[in-house]
C-alpha cells in the first residue's frame, strides 16, 4: 500500500512539473482517467468475443471433418 502512495506522489510531482510548461493539471489523475468498471466491461466483451471465435473454429473443424473423403 505504501508503494502505491509513493508512486502516486511521484506521478503527481511529474504532472505538476509538466503542467508548468503545458496545461493546468494538478495531479496525475487529471491527465490519465481510469474507470475500473469500464475496464471490466471491456475485458468481459473481449472474453465473449474470444469464446465466440473459439466456437466458430470448432464448428468449422467439425464441418471439415464431415466433408472429408471416406466419411459416410
Amino acid at each position: 500500500m505504501e508503494g502505491g502512495r509513493h508512486l502516486q506522489g511521484e506521478l503527481n510531482g511529474m504532472t505538476k512539473l509538466a503542467s508548468k510548461e503545458d496545461g493546468d493539471a494538478q495531479c496525475f489523475s487529471d491527465i490519465i482517467a481510469f474507470d475500473v468498471q469500464a475496464q471490466d466491461q471491456d475485458q468481459d466483451q473481449d472474453q465473449d468475443q474470444d469464446q465466440d471465435q473459439d466456437q466458430d473454429q470448432v464448428q468449422d473443424q467439425d464441418q471439415d471433418q464431415d466433408q472429408a473423403p471416406g466419411r459416410t
